[in-house]
């Protein structure tokens, strides 16, 4: 099946992301919306945006001011964060179809491969969190901005920097992504990746000191705002830079072994301090994997540039830089794009191997992939629906215990929401949010 007409793909698309999340548009906010967008009155207004700049993100919180003049309802917002979503999967079909031919020498059925790439990529279950969870938009904006400026970047490569058009665009789409979310600012190094891997000859035409030029006015940015200041002074502070370096493998390796798959998917995630045992475990295998990639990068090129992408685009929201939860599943959102490329390529030729099942192969993988998303969108229903999953996931994790109790306590269902605290304290009795939580439940009785 060859769909050749432009609008056909776009389409089949937009079906299948109104059938995962139609029934998503009128969820309400939920946990982390309240702090970033409902009370929030930097992004209440166009004029109280302005007056907060220069800050931390400003194009992100401008789509909050944007959404929150013209209407305030979730519904709205949702359905801004799954626009972003949809150009983002066209966006991951017009790459695909660019990068194959240069990946692989023998490369067949690149349009079945680009648009079972595209629409993995759609369905993907991880990537949920980045529309219903409405304060996730960050992700999916920047990665969307990122996505346009790489596609900018092979087609001035591809006419042998003859449009220098398509590098200004290609830099324009890279600030805005980095206004949107801090990550963006790796995207050159992708960049290069895809230059080494698919147009090697142009290599010595780009030189470090030139990366560093452009990045310069961005950095500058970044350290000069006082938020990104105190999150490098933490960055050096000792016992947080050696918390960080035992989590980074294991966050990595989660990533890699069940967020990838859609397996145990939880929108807050909490374990244990991983032992030295573990963390350097963890590290040996990550490290073998990143050898092999390199190994391989000439006669399995697809694996190695796959890899490679995988882990440069996870370096900016797994590093050193401390943050609250090192795992998120919207952290893999850009980095799945090549591991869904890698896998798409082998269905397909699998498929097209084997004449019995060379529809339905790609379709039941479709199928469940569509199954998968539907099903998790249903946690985001309520808040009370939201934690309930999540301790489905992990029941010892004392901070969902606790914001399942005060969602129930919105809910006005105090009993549940008193049973829910004091799950939380006999998990963790140094959860003060718990103690005062409970302690307001029994003092209005």
């Amino acid at each position: 099946m060859q769909l050749s007409k432009p609008y056909i793909v776009p389409t089949l698309l937009a079906i299948l992301l109104l059938l995962a999340y139609g029934h998503t548009f009128n969820f309400p906010f939920q946990f982390d919306d309240y702090n970033v967008i409902v009370d929030e009155p930097k992004v209440h207004s166009l004029s109280a945006w302005w007056q907060s700049m220069p800050g931390m993100r400003p194009l992100l919180k401008l789509s909050y001011a944007l959404n929150w003049q013209l209407e305030q309802a979730p519904r709205f917002f949702r359905t801004f964060n799954l626009l972003c979503h949809f150009i983002a999967s066209i966006l991951v079909w017009r790459l695909s179809a660019m990068l194959l031919p240069m990946l692989l020498n023998d490369v067949l059925y690149i349009n079945r491969i680009g648009i079972l790439t595209a629409v993995l990529f759609a369905l993907h279950p991880a990537h949920t969190e980045v529309v219903s969870y409405i304060s996730s938009r960050s992700t999916g904006l920047m990665s969307l901005f990122c996505m346009a400026s790489l596609i900018c970047w092979v087609k001035f490569n591809s006419e042998n920097f003859k449009n220098k058009v398509y590098l200004m665009v290609s830099m324009m789409f890279w600030l805005l992504a980095v206004l949107v979310k801090e990550p963006a600012i790796i995207l050159p190094a992708v960049a290069m990746l895809i230059t080494w891997f698919c147009f090697p000859q142009h290599m010595r035409f780009y030189k470090i000191k030139y990366l560093y030029l452009i990045a310069a006015p961005i950095a500058a940015y970044l350290i000069f705002i006082s938020q990104y200041q105190r999150l490098v002074e933490q960055a050096f502070d000792v016992s947080v830079l050696k918390n960080q370096l035992l989590w980074q493998p294991v966050a990595h390796f989660h990533y890699l072994t069940h967020t990838l798959f859609g397996l145990h998917l939880n929108v807050d995630y909490s374990m244990n301090t991983p032992t030295i045992i573990y963390s350097v475990a963890y590290s040996i295998v990550l490290l073998v994997l990143i050898f092999l990639a390199f190994w391989f990068r000439k006669s399995h090129s697809l694996f190695s540039f796959c890899m490679f992408w995988w882990f440069i685009c996870l370096v900016p929201s797994n590093s050193i830089i401390p943050r609250l939860d090192l795992i998120n599943d919207r952290q893999i959102y850009l980095a799945s794009f090549a591991p869904i490329l890698f896998a798409s390529v082998h269905v397909v030729n699998l498929a097209e191997s084997v004449q019995k099942i060379k529809f339905m192969l790609p379709a039941a993988l479709i199928l469940l992939a569509l199954s998968a998303a539907w099903f998790r969108n249903l946690d985001y229903e309520t808040e009370v629906t939201l934690w309930q999953s999540s301790l489905q996931q992990q029941a010892n994790n004392s901070r969902a215990w606790n914001n399942l109790g005060y969602a129930y306590l919105q809910a006005n269902k105090k009993h549940e929401a008193k049973n829910a605290f004091e799950n939380a304290l006999k998990l963790d009795r140094n959860n003060y949010k718990a103690f005062y939580n409970l302690k307001e439940i029994k003092d209005s009785n």
